[in-house]
């Protein structure tokens, strides 16, 4: 199995998510049982998954240590980062990412503080 195919059944594995294809039949988007895209997935040609997910400031700064993780594009300054699994050892790193995404956009919005 491949690692596009690891992360789509990782991804379907949670509550409420399914798979949609907005823009490209190749590269598909993860998305809450509200509709919310928590993981952006796509396989390059040399058969290496490119996984987009949503990460805390702190988590991403940390990832963005390991050469296989690049801010992503167009969404990077919001959080997400894209990791280029090509090995198990780089899946073991970032397959539990794909959960603190789904974690991360599906949980409530903090309320103010009462002052």
């Amino acid at each position: 199995m491949s690692y596009l195919q690891h992360a789509r059944a990782l991804a379907l594995s949670f509550d409420g998510a399914w798979e949609d294809y907005p823009w490209e039949p190749t590269n598909p988007v993860y998305k809450t049982a509200k509709g919310k895209i928590f993981l952006f997935a796509g396989e390059r040609e040399d058969g290496a998954a490119t996984l987009t997910v949503k990460l805390t400031p702190d988590e991403g700064a940390a990832a963005l240590l390991l050469p296989f993780v690049s801010i992503a594009p167009y969404v990077g300054r919001y959080g997400w980062v894209t990791a280029t699994v090509a090995t198990d050892v780089e899946w073991d790193i970032a397959s539990p990412w794909v959960e603190r995404s789904y974690e991360l956009v599906t949980r409530p919005p903090r309320r103010p503080q009462n002052r």
